[in-house]
This record gives C-alpha cells, sequence and structure tokens, in this order.
C-alpha cells in the first residue's frame, strides 16, 4: 500500500504523473529519505553469486534496495 502513496507524492512535487515517467527509484528514496544510495551496474553483477552477496548484505544492513531499468 505504501509505494502508490510515495508514488503520488512524488508526482505532486513534481508537479505531475506526466513529469515522473522516467524516475528513478533512488532519486525518490533520497529525497524523502535522505538515506544514502549506490548504483551498481549491470556489469559488475555478472556473476549470481556476486548478486546474492550483495542483496543478503544489505537485508543484514537494513538497507531500501531498489532495481530500475533502463527504457
Amino acid at each position: 500500500m505504501w509505494v502508490p502513496l510515495i508514488e503520488k507524492a512524488w508526482a505532486k512535487l513534481n508537479g505531475s504523473y506526466e513529469n515522473i515517467h522516467y524516475g528513478h527509484s533512488w532519486e525518490v528514496i533520497r529525497t524523502f529519505t535522505g538515506a544514502p544510495f549506490e548504483i551498481i551496474p549491470h556489469e559488475e553483477l555478472e556473476n549470481e553469486d556476486t548478486i546474492w552477496k550483495r542483496l543478503k548484505d544489505a537485508e543484514t544492513q537494513q538497507y531500501i534496495v531498489a532495481c530500475n531499468t533502463e527504457s
């Protein structure tokens, strides 16, 4: 339920839903929480073991985890 509420708040902050069409989750998280972020390029995560290790480490540290795609 909280995802649509955050999306609505982000759209209101940016003037409309049209203005957030190609937004990134890290922008929203940083704006609303001040939480730090790290962008990990896909090329650095080609090894499946590396991906799971990064996710487990993030969970242990109680980080917010989000995923975006280029489109």
